[in-house]
């Protein structure tokens, strides 16, 4: 959300109070299943504008001034979730992730896999720094959020390929191009890499970190 206009229609959208939600009858959730981390979360757009006021940060239609995230669950879960439980989830995500943010979620009833949306303000509320997530803290996200299925017995909710598992995150992880070249039945420069730092790993002159890497400068 980059403008106030955008943030406002998104905490709306969430609370099933825009317009045409109203007139359409479209309930998106309950007193009891959504919440303000930090901020009223009735309010929440004026929260997060009058905090980014406070640090002198006025909204221009290029920052962002929140951000949106969902959490979802298969509906093959349904019947060991309750809304309330769901609620209970977010909220843990929440505190985990989003300390010191001011943060509004909402669990939705309105379809039939069961979901939370958030809005996460991008300014901390004592220091004024903006929000930020890499790439890791999303697989972080990812795999903590699978635990807590896992830790319910919500199995058709946990989504292998959504995490980082030590092969996908090792240096050591295979490119494209190796696997090409392994297909050929060709060394890869890895695999050849590997051989000789075994040799001098197993080299008994070599007795230090320091050693081995001296000598594969010096032999290779």
């Amino acid at each position: 959300c980059k403008t106030a206009v955008q943030l406002q229609k998104a905490a709306d959208y969430m609370l099933g109070r825009l317009p045409e939600q109203i007139r359409d009858g479209v309930v998106k959730t309950a007193p009891n299943l959504y919440w303000g981390m930090g901020c009223d979360r009735d309010n929440y757009a004026r929260d997060v504008l009058m905090t980014r006021n406070l640090f002198g940060k006025r909204p221009n239609g290029k920052n962002n001034l929140a951000f949106k995230m969902s959490i979802s669950f298969s509906p093959d879960d349904n019947d060991k979730l309750t809304y309330d439980e769901v609620f209970r989830i977010a909220k843990e995500f929440a505190d985990k992730y989003f300390q010191g943010y001011e943060v509004l979620f909402a669990v939705h009833t309105d379809k039939p896999h069961k979901h939370v949306h958030f809005l996460v303000g991008n300014c901390h509320t004592e220091t004024g720094k903006a929000y930020r997530r890499s790439q890791k803290d999303l697989y972080d996200m990812c795999e903590f959020f699978g635990e807590q299925c896992m830790q319910r017995g919500l199995t058709h909710s946990v989504r292998d390929s959504y995490f980082r598992d030590k092969e996908e995150n090792s240096r050591d992880k295979e490119t494209f191009a190796e696997r090409q070249m392994k297909a050929k039945g060709k060394e890869t420069f890895k695999d050849e890499l590997r051989e000789v730092i075994r040799i001098e790993c197993a080299d008994p002159n070599n007795r230090t970190l320091e050693d081995v890497v001296a000598a594969l400068m010096k032999h290779y």
